[in-house]
């Protein structure tokens, strides 16, 4: 299956939760979230696209998680994908956050699904500051999440 039909979130409507196209994009701040996290500054990044947006935040522990939730109602071109993609998980990192990451619906804001063996199969694509950009399909290409791999680079650049 491709990411373009891979990628889901559930969305609340009038009715009740529905299953729509989108994603989930989180932060991990190490001991408080931001002042200020302007959201709209996150549409000069994905032009083209119709999405709504939601955020939410967690405090799990001794971190705090901001997570914003997209229902893309249409997808940017193919080869803009990607570009976007690593914008906008680096414009988190920029302001402020440790780590950034995103996926579907089974992508979680606990920073315990960045562990080896915990999120084989959740984690479409991730940003750190030492490591850069890690994804591996694009928009029309099979779907591929991180690997065990991946995440053991991923879980030690945070430690750093």
């Amino acid at each position: 299956m491709t990411t373009r039909n891979s990628l889901g979130i559930f969305w609340m409507f009038s009715g009740g939760h529905e299953e729509v196209e989108g994603i989930s994009l989180f932060g991990l701040w190490s001991s408080c979230l931001p002042n200020s996290f302007n959201i709209d500054e996150i549409t000069k990044f994905w032009t083209g696209w119709e999405f709504n947006t939601k955020v939410n935040e967690y405090n799990l522990e001794e971190y705090k998680v901001i997570g914003i939730d997209f229902y893309i109602k249409s997808f940017p071109d193919s080869n803009q994908w990607i570009q976007d993609i690593e914008a906008i998980l680096k414009w988190i990192t920029e302001n402020g956050a440790i780590i950034s990451w995103c996926g579907g619906e089974d992508c979680s804001p606990n920073p315990e699904i960045l562990k080896p063996g915990n999120a084989v199969g959740n984690i479409y694509a991730c940003y750190s500051p030492s490591i850069g950009f890690v994804c591996n399909s694009g928009l029309e290409e099979e779907m591929e999440y991180l690997n065990d791999d991946q995440l053991k680079d991923i879980n030690n650049s945070i430690r750093s």
